[in-house]
C-alpha cells in the first residue's frame, strides 16, 4: 500500500512537469477502480467513462498549477463529485443521490483495501437483486434496466405509482446495502 501511494506521488510528480508517459501509467493504474466506482454511482457505463474522461482531461490541463498530496484520492473525489454533478442535472430522484453519500471514497492512506473487478462488482449487484422479492425486482428491472418511467410501470402492472415508488426505493435500499462495503474495498 505505501509502495503505491509513493508510486502516485512520483507519478504525479513527473505530470506536473508534462510526462505524458506517467499520465498513461497513472490512468491505466487507476482506470478500472475508477470506472467500476462512478459505475456504482450512476448505473451507466457510458456516463460513467465520459466523466472519467472529464476528469482525467481537467487533471492533465491544470496539473502544473496543482498542488496535491493524494493524486489518488483527488481524482475519485473528483469523479464523484463529477458523477454527482452530472446526477443532479437530471434531476433524478432523492435515492439516487443518497447513493453517493453513502458510496464514498475511502481516502485514507493507510486503510488496508481490496481490489476488485468490474465482474466481481456486477456480480454482486445481481446477487443483490436475486434475493429480492419477485414484484420488487421486476419493478427496479424495468426501471433502471428498461428506463420504463413509474407511470408506464404502474399502468403496465395495474398498481398505483406510489406502489412503485416505494418498491424501487425498497430494491434501492437493498442493493445500496449490498454494495457499500464492496465498494469501499475497491479504493
Amino acid at each position: 500500500m505505501k509502495e503505491d501511494i509513493k508510486k502516485y506521488s512520483i507519478l504525479s510528480e513527473k505530470i506536473k512537469q508534462s510526462d505524458h508517459k506517467a499520465y498513461i501509467e497513472l490512468f491505466n493504474m487507476l482506470w478500472e477502480p475508477m470506472f467500476v466506482y462512478a459505475r456504482a454511482i450512476l448505473g451507466d457505463d457510458d456516463l460513467a467513462k465520459d466523466l472519467m474522461q472529464n476528469v482525467w482531461a481537467s487533471y492533465w490541463v491544470k496539473r502544473e498549477k496543482m498542488e496535491v498530496i493524494n493524486i489518488k484520492a483527488y481524482l475519485f473525489i473528483s469523479l464523484r463529485n463529477a458523477c454527482y454533478k452530472s446526477l443532479s442535472k437530471d434531476k433524478i430522484r432523492t435515492e439516487q443521490l443518497e447513493v453517493i453519500k453513502e458510496i464514498q471514497f475511502d481516502h485514507n492512506e493507510n486503510s488496508d483495501t481490496t481490489s476488485c473487478s468490474y465482474d466481481e462488482l456486477t456480480e454482486s449487484i445481481t446477487r443483490s437483486l436475486e434475493n429480492l422479492p419477485q414484484r420488487c425486482k421486476e419493478i427496479f428491472e424495468m426501471s433502471r434496466l428498461n428506463g420504463i418511467s413509474n407511470k408506464e410501470i404502474a399502468s403496465e402492472l395495474k398498481i398505483s405509482k406510489r406502489t412503485v415508488e416505494n418498491q424501487l426505493s425498497i430494491a434501492l435500499k437493498k442493493v445500496r446495502k449490498d454494495l457499500v462495503h464492496f465498494v469501499k474495498m475497491l479504493l
